[in-house]
């Protein structure tokens, strides 16, 4: 019973752990970006709304996000985000950028 009780805790600290480094990039993304832009992530969840729509796309990709993020930046942000090591790829976008 003892190791059972170990090896629980020790899952529950493991899933803790990585859904928190799940959660910290996309935070520390906004951190930045909030530098130049300090009303960004309401910017984002505005232009999200607005084309991010289900009739015009049916999966929402790290393509798709990057390129509502930059909309809403008001400058292309793919580069910066395959400098942080991050794969994404414009012309995989289904939402027009303008």
């Amino acid at each position: 019973m003892i190791k059972k009780t170990r090896i629980m805790i020790i899952i529950a600290v493991l899933a803790c752990v990585f859904s928190t480094t799940i959660l910290a990039e996309p935070m520390w993304i906004f951190e930045q970006l909030r530098k130049e832009k300090p009303d960004i992530v309401a910017h984002y969840f505005q232009t999200k709304r607005k084309l991010a729509t289900r009739d015009k796309i049916k999966k929402y990709t790290a393509d798709d996000g990057v390129a509502v993020l930059s909309i809403a930046m008001g400058r292309d942000l793919f580069a910066w985000f395959q400098s942080l090591g991050i794969t994404v790829d414009r012309s995989q976008v289904k939402i027009e950028m303008e």
